[in-house]
C-alpha cells in the first residue's frame, strides 16, 4: 500500500516545515487525544447517552468526559440532543463531519489493536518487504522507420532500454545482442543485481559480445547501442546508462531527469559554445559521445548511480524517439495520469506517434512496489530483442 501523499502542503507543510501556528494542530489535538479518539469510536457504533458513554469508554472521569464532549461538539464532530422526556435525557451522536473523521480513525485503531501486544512487549518490527518493480512497456518502429533498432527488457527487479545507434551498421543487432546477453546473465538471479560492481561486470560482458559478433561477421563492424536501466537489490535502485537514452523518475507529481545524455550537444552546452535553447534544433543533436560498441573503454564509461528505493516512485526508461518529439510537460502529465505502468507505456507510445516521431519509440515504465513474496520470474522483451529466438527463454 502506498502511504505517501500527493501534496504534503495539504497536511500543513510550509516550505518543508510544520509551522507552530498551523490550525490543523488544534484540530489534531482534539481528535487524536486519547479520550477524543475513544469517544468518537464509541459513537461510531451507535448513539449513546452520558451514562452509556462512561460505561463504554472505561476509565474516563465525569470531568474529562464533559470536557471532551464539549470540545468535539464545538468542533462539529458530535451532536448533543436533549430529549423532551421525564426524567430529562441527552443523547450524543456523530455529525456528518464526525462520521467522516471516524472513517479515517477506525483503520488506525484497527492497526493499533493488531499490533499493540508486539509494540508494548518490545518485539522488533517485521522486516520491510523488498522493493522491486511493477512494469509496463512498449516498443514500435514508428511511422517513419521500416525496422526497429531498439530493444528492451523488464522484470520484477530490473529493466532496461537499448537503442541501436542510428547511422551505424546493424543497430538492431547491437541492441538485441546486449539486451539478450544481459538478460541471460540476469536469469541466474531472476533479475536481481547485488551491487554496482556486479552490474558493471554484466554490462562489460554484454559489451564484449558485440566485439565477438564483429569478429565472427566483419560486416557488423561499427554497430553500437545506448543503454539505460534500473536495477533493484530490494533496498536501493542502481541507474546505469550510456548514450542518450534516458531515465526519469516521477515522485510526488514531479518528473526529474536522472541521467544526463552522453551527446555532443551536451558537451557544447557545458563549454558554453551553445545555449540551452539551441539543443533541440542543433544539427548534431543526435551525435552521441559514449555507447556500447565492443571496446573495453565503452563499458568503462558506463555511468552508474544509486539511491534508496522509494515505494510509489514511477520510473521511465526511454529511447530518444519519445523525448526528442514530445514536450516533457506532456510526458509528465501522461505518466502521472495513468493508473498502471502498462497504461502509461501505451499512452506514451501513442503520444509519440501523435507527435509524428521520426524514430523508433521504446519505453519501460516501472513502478516501485513492495514484493512481499518472491515474484515469479517472467522477463519480457520488446523491440528487436523480442524478435530474436533467444528471448523466448526456452533455451
Amino acid at each position: 500500500m502506498d502511504t505517501r501523499f500527493e501534496s504534503f502542503e495539504a497536511l500543513g507543510f510550509t516550505d518543508g516545515v510544520l509551522p507552530s501556528e498551523c490550525p490543523s494542530r488544534i484540530v489534531l489535538n482534539h481528535v487524536t487525544s486519547t479520550w477524543g479518539v475513544l469517544v468518537l469510536v464509541a459513537l461510531a457504533r451507535s448513539d449513546l447517552r452520558w451514562g452509556e458513554l462512561r460505561r463504554t469508554v472505561q476509565g474516563i472521569s465525569e470531568k474529562m468526559l464533559a470536557q471532551t464532549l464539549r470540545t468535539l461538539e464545538k468542533d462539529g464532530f458530535v451532536l448533543r440532543t436533549a430529549q423532551p422526556t421525564v426524567p430529562p435525557r441527552v443523547d450524543y451522536s456523530l455529525t456528518t463531519r464526525g462520521r467522516q473523521v471516524t472513517e479515517h480513525l477506525l483503520p488506525l485503531m484497527g492497526w493499533i489493536a493488531d499490533n499493540a501486544d508486539d509494540i508494548l512487549s518490545g518485539a522488533p518490527p517485521a522486516p520491510a518487504a523488498p522493493l522491486g518493480f511493477d512494469t509496463g512497456h512498449g516498443s514500435v518502429s514508428g511511422d517513419y522507420r521500416e525496422g526497429n533498432e531498439d530493444s528492451l527488457y523488464a522484470s520484477a527487479w530490473s529493466a532496461f532500454v537499448a537503442d541501436g545507434v542510428g547511422g551505424h551498421a546493424a543497430g538492431e543487432i547491437a541492441s538485441a545482442t546486449v539486451a539478450i546477453r544481459l538478460a541471460s546473465m540476469l536469469d541466474a538471479t531472476e533479475g536481481r543485481v547485488p551491487g554496482e560492481e556486479r552490474l558493471r561486470e554484466l554490462v562489460a560482458i554484454a559489451n564484449s559480445d558485440l566485439a565477438l559478433r564483429v569478429r565472427m561477421d566483419p560486416a557488423l563492424s561499427g554497430m553500437a547501442t545506448t543503454l539505460v536501466g534500473v536495477f533493484s537489490d530490494g533496498e536501493r535502485i542502481a541507474v546505469a546508462h550510456t548514450g542518450d537514452s534516458r531515465a526519469y523518475r516521477l515522485r510526488d507529481g514531479v518528473l526529474a531527469q536522472i541521467t544526463e545524455d552522453d551527446s555532443l550537444v551536451r558537451e557544447l552546452l557545458a563549454t558554453g559554445a551553445i545555449g540551452e535553447g539551441d539543443v533541440a534544433s542543433h544539427p548534431l543533436r543526435s551525435v552521441v559521445t559514449h555507447v556500447l560498441g565492443g571496446d573495453a573503454e565503452d563499458a568503462a564509461a558506463l555511468h552508474v548511480a544509486s539511491e534508496p528505493a522509494r515505494r510509489g516512485d514511477r520510473w521511465l526508461l526511454t529511447s530518444d524517439g519519445l523525448t526528442d518529439y514530445v514536450p516533457i510537460l506532456d510526458v509528465t502529465e501522461t505518466l502521472a495520469a495513468a493508473a498502471t505502468p502498462q497504461e502509461a507505456a501505451d499512452a506514451l507510445v501513442a503520444l509519440a506517434l501523435l507527435h509524428q516521431a521520426r524514430d523508433n519509440i521504446s519505453v519501460v515504465v516501472a513502478d516501485v512496489v513492495e514484493l512481499a513474496e518472491a515474484p515469479v520470474y517472467r522477463p519480457t522483451f520488446g523491440g528487436s530483442a523480442a524478435s530474436d529466438p533467444a528471448s523466448a527463454r526456452t533455451l
